[in-house]
C-alpha cells in the first residue's frame, strides 16, 4: 500500500470513531448508542452499550461514565459488571442527565485506560427545535426483527423524526376503504407496490417508543385521474389555459396506479375542505403526529376554472393556514427549490421548513437556502434540506463518494441546517425516495454517524440563536474566505452571548458545487498546525476546538493568546489538524 493511501485509511479510521484498543483486557467495547431520538427534559435516558469477551474466560469489568457539553463535563459515575467467555453482550444502562431543555452532550463511555467509545445525547422537549429528519418507504409485511434492525440504525444517527412516504391509497384518497368506510387492511401505493396497514402502525408505534415524531407524507393539491368518481371535482383544477380545457398533471411511469396525478387549485375552498377532511380521517384512523406536505414546485402561469390567473403561493398559504386551523396538527412544507419559501414562513413561522434543493449548485448556495429561511423566521427556524447527491449519476449499485457525503454534511451542519439525513434505503440519492441505487457502505455509515454524533453534541452552537457574522480571521499560508469558494478553506463565523464560533471546512482539492455526479469528490489533504488569527471586541475565558474526526468529538482546549489594542483584541491559536471540518469555539 502507498503511503498516501495508509495516511487516507488513518484519517478514515478517524473519522469512524473507532475505539483505541485496551490491550489489558480482552473485553472489546463494540458500540454505544442511546435508545431514544430525544431526551424530554427530566426524564433518564437509556443507552445501548455493545461488548464481546475475546477470551475463554468469564471477565469483570467497570464502564465509566461522562457526559460533556461544549464548556462542561459532568460525571455519571460506572458501571461494574461481568461477561461470560466469547460472549457478544448488550447492556441497557440507564442514566440521569441535566434538565436544561434543547441541549445536546457528548456521551463518553471508557471501559479501562485506553477504551473509549462516544455518542450524542439531546435532551429536547420537542423536534421542530432540531429536527433530524429520517424517511420511510418499504411498507411491506415487515418483520419485528427487520423493524428492530431498522430503527436501530434510526438511533445510531439520532433520527428523532421521520418522514412516511408514499404510504398512503392514494393521493386524494389516502385511506384505504371498503364500501361501508372500514379500512382495508393492504392496498397499494401509487406505485402500485403492497401496503399493509398493521406495518405501517407498527412502524408508528416503534417510533413513538423510541420518542420520534411520525410525519405522513401527501401532496396539498393531487388527485388520481379517476379522482371524480370519488367525488372530486374538475372545477377545482389547476388548469393550464384560462379556457379551462386542461387540467395540470404530473406524468407517471407506465404500470403505476394511475396514468398522472392531476393538480388541483389549493386556493380553492371546496378542494381544502375535500382534501383537509381526507387527512382528519387519516389522523383518526393512525396515530400520525403530523402531515409532511409536499408539492411540486413551479409550474408556470396557472388558472382557475373560470380563467382566472392563480398567485399558485398564495394559493397554496391559504390551504396551509386552513389546514392547520381545522387539523391541529404539525406540518413540514416542501418549498421545493425555494418555491414559496419566504412568503409562506414569514406568515407561518411555526411551520417546519423543507427544502428539496434542484437549483442550488454550489456549497455557498446551500447556505444561503438556510440563512434566508433563518431571516425570514425570525431566527426561530433552521431548514431540513433534501439534497441528492449523486442525483443526475447513472443508475448503478455502487458505493457513495464517502468525501462527497462528508463535504456535504459539512457545509450544512456547519451552517445550522439539517438533511434528510437516512432512511430504510439507506442515505437519500433521489426524489422518488424508494429510487436507491447506491450502497452506503459500513465505512461510509460509520463517518455519517460521527458527523450526526457531532450534529447531536453541539446543537446548540451549530443551530441555536447565534448571528452570523462578518469573517474576522486569517490563516497563515492558506487562502480562507467567506465564500465556499473551490480549493481554499471555507470559514464562517457566528457571535453568541455566550461563545462566538468559527467553521473551517476544508475545500482544497475540490470545487465550489456540492453535487457529485461524476464521482470526483477526493478526500482534502489534512492541514496541520494551522496559525489563525481573529479579532474581536471581546476578551475570552478559553478557546476549544471540536471535530467529527478529532478525539472523537471530545473538545480539545487550545493555547491561546490574546491582547487589546485600541478596543479590539487579537486572538491567535494555533489548531494541530483541519481534514475537512473544525469549529473553534471562543468561551466569553
Amino acid at each position: 500500500m502507498k503511503p498516501t493511501m495508509i495516511l487516507v485509511l488513518m484519517i478514515t479510521l478517524l473519522l469512524m470513531a473507532t475505539s483505541c484498543r485496551d490491550f489489558s483486557t480482552p473485553v472489546e467495547l463494540i458500540d454505544l448508542f442511546p435508545m431514544q431520538g430525544r431526551i424530554n427534559p427530566g426524564d433518564d435516558v437509556t443507552v445501548a452499550i455493545d461488548l464481546f469477551n475475546q477470551s475463554d474466560q468469564k471477565q469483570s469489568f467497570t464502564l465509566d461514565f461522562e457526559l460533556i457539553s461544549w464548556k462542561d463535563s459532568y460525571d455519571l459515575g460506572t458501571l461494574s459488571t461481568n461477561i461470560d467467555a466469547s460472549e457478544n453482550r448488550r447492556l441497557e444502562h440507564r442514566l440521569a442527565v441535566p434538565k436544561t431543555n434543547h441541549q445536546g452532550y457528548v456521551l463518553k463511555v471508557a471501559l479501562g485506560d485506553s477504551q473509549i467509545r462516544t455518542t450524542a445525547l439531546d435532551v429536547s422537549s420537542d423536534f421542530n427545535t432540531f429536527p433530524r429528519y429520517g424517511y420511510l418507504t418499504d411498507y411491506d409485511h415487515l418483520s419485528d426483527e427487520a423493524i428492530e434492525k431498522l430503527y436501530e440504525t434510526f438511533l445510531k444517527h439520532h433520527i428523532n423524526g421521520l418522514q412516511f412516504y408514499d404510504w398512503q391509497d392514494q393521493h386524494h384518497r389516502p385511506l384505504a376503504q371498503d364500501e361501508d368506510g372500514m379500512l382495508l387492511p393492504t392496498w397499494n401505493d401509487v406505485s402500485n407496490t403492497s401496503v399493509h396497514g398493521e406495518t405501517v402502525r407498527k412502524l408508528i408505534d416503534r417510533a413513538h417508543d423510541s420518542n420520534m415524531v411520525a410525519y405522513a407524507y401527501n401532496l396539498l393539491y393531487g388527485a388520481y385521474q379517476d379522482a371524480h368518481e370519488d367525488g372530486v371535482s374538475w372545477s377545482w383544477g389547476l388548469y393550464m389555459d384560462p379556457n379551462g380545457t386542461e387540467v395540470d398533471r404530473h406524468e407517471l411511469p407506465t404500470g403505476w396506479e394511475t396514468p398522472s396525478i392531476k393538480m388541483m387549485d389549493p386556493g380553492n375552498s371546496l378542494w381544502q375542505d375535500y382534501l383537509i377532511k381526507a387527512m382528519a380521517d387519516v389522523f383518526e384512523a393512525f396515530p400520525f403526529d403530523g402531515w409532511h406536505i409536499d408539492q411540486l414546485g413551479y409550474r408556470g402561469i396557472r388558472y382557475d376554472a373560470r380563467g382566472n390567473q392563480i398567485d399558485l403561493i398564495e394559493a397554496m398559504l391559504g390551504f396551509l393556514v386552513n389546514a392547520q386551523e381545522t387539523l391541529d396538527r404539525p406540518m413540514i412544507f416542501n418549498a421545493v427549490d425555494g418555491y414559496g419559501q419566504t412568503r409562506i414562513h414569514e406568515r407561518l413561522i411555526d411551520l417546519q421548513p423543507y427544502h428539496e434543493v434542484w437549483s442550488a449548485d454550489s456549497y455557498h448556495d446551500l447556505v444561503q437556502i438556510i440563512d434566508d429561511v433563518f431571516e425570514a423566521t425570525d431566527g426561530k427556524k433552521k431548514a431540513i434540506l433534501a439534497a441528492y447527491l449523486h442525483r443526475h449519476a447513472s443508475d448503478q449499485s455502487i458505493s457513495q463518494n464517502l468525501p462527497a457525503v462528508l463535504l456535504l454534511r459539512a457545509a450544512v451542519y456547519a451552517s445550522g441546517g439539517s438533511l434528510l439525513m437516512i432512511g430504510d434505503q439507506g442515505l437519500p440519492d433521489h426524489e422518488y425516495l424508494p429510487h436507491q441505487h447506491y450502497v452506503m457502505s459500513e465505512e461510509i455509515e460509520a463517518a455519517v454517524r460521527a458527523y450526526d454524533d457531532f450534529m447531536v453534541a453541539y446543537q446548540h452552537l451549530l443551530r441555536g440563536p447565534f448571528q452570523s457574522t462578518t469573517l474576522k480571521a486569517t490563516i497563515e499560508g492558506q487562502t480562507l474566505t467567506s465564500a465556499g469558494l473551490g480549493n481554499t478553506l471555507w470559514g464562517r463565523q457566528f457571535e453568541g452571548d455566550e461563545a462566538d464560533v468559527l467553521h473551517l471546512v476544508n475545500l482544497v482539492g475540490n470545487t465550489r458545487d456540492w453535487r457529485d455526479v461524476s464521482f470526483s469528490k477526493v478526500m482534502p489533504k489534512t492541514i496541520r498546525d494551522l496559525v489563525i488569527r481573529v479579532e474581536s471586541e471581546t476578551l475570552y475565558q478559553s478557546v476549544r476546538l471540536m471535530s467529527p474526526e478529532i478525539n472523537q468529538g471530545i473538545p480539545v482546549d487550545l493555547r491561546v493568546t490574546q491582547h487589546m489594542v485600541d478596543g479590539t483584541n487579537h486572538v491567535t491559536i494555533t489548531i494541530p489538524s483541519l481534514s475537512i471540518w473544525d469549529m473553534i469555539v471562543f468561551i466569553k
